[in-house]
């Protein structure tokens, strides 16, 4: 559950900064992203749950938890960075 708790927090700040209701909807969370990058809503389903496996995948890697954190904030952060610019 932490990319769906990232992506709600990064979206109440956003929201906050300008000047939106951060309880009221948009279609700025990471599946929306993925749906319009991808147009399959079967597709969008799939790769929304496995980004969401990410930092369980890496604990199979034996590391820390701190940087299971990090790689998973670089990952996510980057991905939204490009579903933002490429539509």
């Amino acid at each position: 559950m932490f990319i769906p708790a990232i992506d709600m927090l990064r979206l109440f700040v956003i929201r906050i900064i300008n000047n939106k209701n951060p309880f009221k909807g948009d279609l700025n969370h990471l599946h929306h992203l993925v749906n319009n990058l991808i147009k399959n809503k079967n597709l969008t389903v799939i790769v929304t749950i496995a980004l969401c496996m990410v930092p369980s995948i890496f604990l199979f890697l034996d590391l820390s938890s701190y940087v299971i954190f990090i790689l998973t904030l670089i990952i996510y952060f980057t991905l939204i960075t490009y579903l933002r610019y490429k539509n």
